[in-house]
């Protein structure tokens, strides 16, 4: 059985310091580490750029920084790295500090040995990671607050606009109805229903945001829907960017309303097909996935189950953290003004959503982005099989 191989960066200018440090951990036969020492916190900072460390080990004085000052600027230069603190001071007090400042652990020196320090270390990087799910899992949960908040506002403009949308909508066609074509005022009138129906266009996308369109789910197969949809989405991209359709053989069934699927993957591709300047791919994609609860724990609008997956990937230009944060809020758009209403991506939103289903998206900016949508199966009185299955947790 192989052992666990740990990247250690040590930032001690004491030599003998150091060498304990190594023979200590040399102690500790389950693990094996691999151990850099540096003497100044200059010399660390400009290591620590690679980011292949798993863990520092610090001496608070050191020839060109001294106490507290710094850990405060090795955590702000590295915030996802934890960090072990080593001081010759026996200081209740400062080490306090030190953990409210970012340290993970706080030793002093000559009062461990290599056991002791291993299990420091271990108790570092699980308190890390869990400290990094821990706002993973409060960013998605805010995210998620703050879009039912702005669905809950949407769909109350939505509703009370659609009704006087309604109001202006008739009155243009009653009046078109009364105006022969030849006289000034019918293009006038013909201006005004062209206007009023693009508004009721949008303000169906809001209502597809907030979950208040009328949904008619029928139960049908993916793989069939999507193949039927392929030509006009073909065209609809032009000749520059290629679908490829991957799907994955003997899908289970999903209850969806087919309109809204069509909607769905329409706006999908459409935003797809703008992330890409240059010739590319888009790939369709099909699969049965089983969503656990570590899945769920990461992605609050998940519910563990059986779903089909439909994915869609790009080979555009992708998308940075802050823009991945925002993209499915109404109105919300990168392209140019006048380029795109910004609820394309809201009413994907909220017809999976409507739809008993949930959404996933990853991007790096020139990395393209992949979308994925999970709708639950389908399941009737009948007993069900468990083949077709393949992945758990959605991945």
């Amino acid at each position: 059985m192989s052992t666990e191989r740990l990247r250690l960066l040590v930032v001690e200018d004491n030599p003998a310091d150091a060498d304990f440090i190594w023979e200590s951990l040399q102690e500790v036969g389950s693990v094996s580490f691999h151990i850099e020492s540096v003497s100044r916190l200059s010399a660390a900072l400009t290591r620590l750029e690679r980011r292949d460390v798993d863990l520092v080990l610090v001496d608070l004085g050191l020839p060109d920084s001294q106490g507290l000052s710094t850990l405060q600027t090795l955590r702000g230069a590295v915030r996802d790295i934890p960090v072990v603190v080593l001081t010759g001071t026996d200081d209740q007090e400062l080490a306090v500090a030190a953990v409210r400042d970012g340290a993970q652990d706080f030793l002093v020196k000559g009062q461990f040995n290599g056991r002791m320090l291993n299990r420091s270390i271990r108790y570092a990087m699980e308190r890390m990671r869990t400290e990094q799910a821990r706002k993973a899992l409060e960013g998605q949960l805010r995210q998620s607050q703050k879009m039912e908040s702005v669905g809950l506002l949407a769909g109350g403009v939505a509703h009370e606009f659609n009704n006087m949308m309604a109001v202006v909508l008739g009155n243009a066609e009653l009046a078109l109805q009364q105006v022969n074509a030849t006289q000034p005022l019918h293009a006038n009138l013909m201006a005004i229903e062209s206007a009023a129906r693009r508004c009721a266009d949008l303000t169906r996308q809001l209502l597809a945001f907030a979950r208040k369109q009328m949904v008619a789910p029928k139960v049908l197969d993916l793989n069939e829907s999507v193949a039927a949809m392929l030509g006009r989405l073909q065209r609809s991209l032009g000749t520059e960017v290629q679908i490829a359709w991957q799907p994955q053989a003997t899908l289970w069934p999903v209850a969806v309303d087919p309109a809204q699927l069509e909607q769905i993957l329409t706006n999908l591709c459409s935003n797809a097909r703008a992330a890409m300047t240059s010739p590319g791919t888009l790939t369709i994609a099909t699969a049965n996935r089983v969503v656990d609860e570590p899945f769920c724990v990461t992605n609050t609008d998940a519910v563990p189950g059986e779903y089909v997956q439909l994915a869609v990937s790009d080979s555009g230009s992708g998308m940075d953290e802050a823009t991945l944060g925002r993209i499915f809020e109404p109105f919300f758009t990168t392209r140019e003004v006048g380029q795109g209403t910004g609820l394309g991506l809201a009413m994907v939103y909220g017809a999976v959503r409507q739809n008993g289903g949930f959404i996933t998206v990853s991007s790096a900016p020139e990395q393209g982005a992949t979308f994925e949508i999970y709708l639950p199966r389908h399941s009737s009185d009948a007993a069900r099989t468990k083949d077709g299955g393949s992945g758990t947790h959605g991945k």
